[in-house]
């Protein structure tokens, strides 16, 4: 019997590792930055990332859930949030001396940041798109710089580096803090039809710890409001947050 409590006592506390894979953008932007409270309510609870472009088996590549990218009429999975496209940029670009920038026109005098897709034609598919839906179909920028990784886009749009096709709700924490501001009046985001979806390995689907991680989950997009974006301009200066 002390022979047993000793070894109990000298063990370390077993812990649970659960492995879930998404995309770098959802990881960086929205996820890890969200993950610490859940790590603090379940500290028996490790959680391993991946963030990878690859769309992972989950059984046989050893992991127990997926936040995946998709056309959410495919109806896989448990749907997580919608997503929509919005131009945004960082206020420093809309400060006097900088060209303006006050209607999808004026993006001539611009940087459009990108993902490394091109289309045919040069142009970035998804800013083709939205220029079109906008009804300046034909503009030219000033220049493109295009990023392998999406967060590296959102990066270069905080530093001042051009405007970037904001994917909400994943970058509304740089909305919140105004690190990213909306430069156009009106209502200029559209709708994909694309946005995220919950997998989860059929096989660890009752382990008490996927379940936690799954309820928080849900929890985190219910607890998400849509901040109100206006034009840039019509907001008032705000007092700095205290953000630590």
């Amino acid at each position: 019997g002390v022979r047993v409590a000793v070894d109990a006592i000298r063990a370390p506390r077993r812990r649970e590792v659960l492995s879930l894979t998404t995309t770098p953008g959802l990881a960086s932007l929205w996820l890890i930055p969200r993950l610490s409270d859940f790590i603090a309510a379940h500290p028996g609870v490790d959680v391993r990332i991946e963030a990878s472009l690859t769309a992972r088996a989950l059984a046989a590549d050893g992991y127990d859930l997926a936040i995946r990218y998709m056309a959410l009429d495919d109806k896989q999975g448990v749907p997580l949030f919608s997503e929509t496209v919005q131009p945004l940029c960082s206020p420093a670009l809309l400060r006097k001396g900088r060209p303006p920038l006050r209607t999808p026109a004026d993006l001539h005098a611009h940087t459009l940041l990108q993902l490394d897709a091109p289309s045919a034609r040069g142009m970035p598919l998804e800013w083709q798109t939205w220029l079109q839906s906008a009804g300046v179909g034909g503009l030219e920028p000033a220049a493109m710089l295009s990023f392998t990784q999406y967060d590296a886009a959102v990066n270069a749009a905080v530093a001042g580096q051009g405007v970037v096709l904001g994917r909400r709700p994943i970058v509304d924490d740089l909305i919140r803090r105004r690190q990213l501001v909306a430069p156009f009046k009106g209502d200029t985001a559209a709708v994909r039809g694309y946005g995220y979806a919950l997998m989860v390995e059929p096989g660890v689907a009752q382990r008490p710890a996927v379940q936690a991680l799954v309820r928080w989950l849900l929890s985190q997009v219910g607890a998400q409001g849509q901040p109100q974006i206006g034009h840039a301009d019509a907001q008032r200066p705000r007092k700095p947050s205290r953000q630590t």
